[in-house]
């Protein structure tokens, strides 16, 4: 079991780049994620999430996260954390944990990966959401991420895959 080390928590709006920042990374390096567990409904093939009912999850033992997005529920297990390197987590999640990131054995380091909402559109374009998804998902995510850079300890623009990906290289291999 994996303790008192240094677990990496992406966290951006849709569209950001999230999962393909965080598969890139596990590629190059040969880290660990998450496929927390989600009621919510599948939108790809190669997403980080187990994708279940909300009567499953409820039987599940030893969830350490438990949060809510954009109406569907989110969890890890505490086996699956301390398995982790990386992973993913909505802004609500992320404030949370970083306002109780003492109560945990292990320490974590948030990035927050921005980029222009025309560029988050495009890209949730391209991975066939629908118009009204977006414009849904985005009226939402104003209201979680308003205050969300007090609660990270970097902010990543995603403009430049490559360049987004040596910030975030930089600040792993700092954290080590």
């Amino acid at each position: 079991m994996y303790v008192n080390k240094t677990i990496f928590i992406i966290c951006g709006k849709s569209g950001v780049g999230k999962t393909t920042l965080i598969n890139e990374l596990c590629s190059r390096y040969n880290l660990k994620t998450v496929e927390s567990y989600t009621t919510r409904p599948k939108r790809t093939a190669k997403e980080n999430h187990i994708f279940i009912t909300i009567e499953e999850m409820n039987l599940l033992p030893d969830k350490l996260f438990e949060f809510e997005f954009a109406g569907h529920h989110y969890c890890i297990t505490n086996e699956q954390l301390n398995s982790a390197d990386l992973f993913g987590l909505p802004p609500n999640a992320c404030k949370d944990l970083y306002e109780k990131r003492n109560d945990f054995s292990n320490r974590f380091y948030i990035i927050y990966i921005k980029v222009s909402d025309d560029v988050r559109y495009e890209r949730m374009l391209r991975r066939n959401d629908t118009n009204e998804w977006i414009a849904k998902r985005m009226s939402q995510e104003e209201k979680y991420f308003f205050d969300i850079e007090n609660y990270v300890d970097k902010i990543v623009n995603n403009y430049d895959f490559e360049k987004c990906i040596g910030e975030i290289e930089r600040c792993i291999f700092n954290e080590k």
